[in-house]
């Protein structure tokens, strides 16, 4: 799989227009055009989390908990995008990740046969961290 960086610039490249037509229901303009995007431009981190799930107790019968644990070797940080753009990257590279995943046979998250190689990605304000923060409780 290519870089972070290489996904997000080839992803962006493939949405450039010449001030008359958008893909995927947005438009990002090249510079100079007087339609450019006036959405405020920072810094958005892509955060890859691998998805699990954790026994959380025995009330109801049992239940369980969705966890994701951060895979920094596959998140990354983008500079000078829209929000727009962030979660479109993010949407991109969740949708590689997931045919990858498809292709390798592995079973989906909720399955008793399910070790790990499954993903969720999220653009966000700030660098990845394991969820839930505090394990949940039954109330």
């Amino acid at each position: 799989m290519s870089s972070l960086q290489e996904h997000i610039d080839r992803s962006l490249r493939a949405r450039e227009c010449v001030c008359s037509s958008g893909i995927l229901g947005f438009r990002i303009h090249r510079d100079g055009c007087p339609m450019a995007d006036t959405e405020p431009r920072g810094r958005w981190y892509v955060n890859v989390y691998e998805r699990g799930q954790r026994y959380g107790g025995p009330e109801e019968g049992g239940w369980w908990y969705d966890t994701g644990c951060f895979v920094p070797e596959k998140s990354g940080l983008l500079t000078d995008v829209t929000e727009k753009e962030a979660h479109q990257a993010a949407r991109d590279l969740w949708s590689d990740l997931d045919e990858e995943a498809i292709e390798d046979n592995l079973p989906p998250v909720h399955s008793v046969m399910y070790r790990g190689g499954r993903y969720t990605v999220r653009a966000e304000e700030q660098p990845g961290r394991d969820f839930p923060a505090e394990t949940p409780h039954y109330e």
